[in-house]
């Protein structure tokens, strides 16, 4: 587990998703491609994807070749651990290439805010959930993390360069392949 800290970088990348996500996703995507450290890995356009999948699904169904379901999703966000552990994934010191990498929020309210006009999904998992309060996922690969932006472009950056939004503690689970 590690922790990381905020810095200009990444709370220009949370301006940049405030200022235009509602609006123009896309524009937010290639606004934060254009900040040093990011590299786009798969160029996505958010209007016209029609699988639309996420951070959790690129790691593990894409990246990893897991099974992943809709049960698994919805299940995931609430208990990571669950998951994690039915996938015979472990906590790790130091990653490897290949790796989850998880980020996370210290505690519920980090993880989810209460605003006035939440939606009911909110509020369910702010009762259900457990910690680790993982907010987004990538894989480790050469030094670096691979994850995917929301519905967003596939990434390449240092594992420091998220937005704050995704948490300031990082965790790294390695997956036993053996029976």
């Amino acid at each position: 587990m590690a922790e990381i800290y905020s810095s200009s970088l990444r709370d220009k990348m949370n301006s940049l998703a405030r200022e235009h996500g509602n609006k123009d996703p896309n524009l937010v995507y290639s606004e934060l491609a254009k900040l040093p450290g990011l590299e786009i890995i798969e160029e996505r356009d958010t209007k016209t994807d029609q699988t639309n999948y996420r951070c959790a699904e690129y790691a593990f169904k894409v990246r990893m070749g897991l099974e992943w379901t809709k049960t698994d999703q919805n299940k995931f966000w609430i208990d990571a651990n669950e998951y994690l552990t039915r996938q015979r994934f472990t906590e790790v010191e130091d990653p490897q290439n290949g790796d989850l990498i998880a980020y996370a929020a210290h505690t519920i309210d980090e993880a989810y805010p209460i605003f006035d006009d939440q939606d009911f999904w909110t509020f369910e998992r702010r009762r259900e959930a457990k910690p680790p309060y993982i907010k987004h996922v990538g894989v480790w690969e050469n030094g670096k993390v691979i994850s995917k932006f929301n519905e967003g472009h596939v990434f390449k950056h240092k594992l420091d360069l998220v937005p704050t939004s995704f948490g300031n503690v990082v965790h790294f689970y390695r997956r036993n392949t053996q029976n």
